[in-house]
């Protein structure tokens, strides 16, 4: 899973808008539902993203990746709460 969540992150940093990390990270969920990953290892995978995002945060990046960092981050969050 680490894998798949730096791959995740590296698409993240180089989306060109918000739209397009809505999109990512929607077709990420769906494709481990379609898998049917357990609700609760989907949980846990949202909750290491978050930490994992707020790692790369600490790295030197673009204004344009530190700026998709943050509303990853945010979105996240959000996934958090209503799940």
């Amino acid at each position: 899973m680490v894998y798949y969540r730096q791959r995740i992150i590296n698409q993240i940093k180089s989306a060109s808008n918000t739209t397009e990390i809505d999109v990512l990270i929607e077709y990420f969920l769906q494709r481990m539902k379609m898998n049917n990953v357990n609700g609760h290892i989907i949980q846990r995978f949202i909750l290491c993203m978050g930490v994992d995002i707020d790692r790369e945060k600490t790295e030197k990046h673009s204004a344009r990746a530190m700026s998709n960092l943050s509303y990853a981050i945010d979105l996240l969050k959000k996934l958090q709460n209503h799940s």
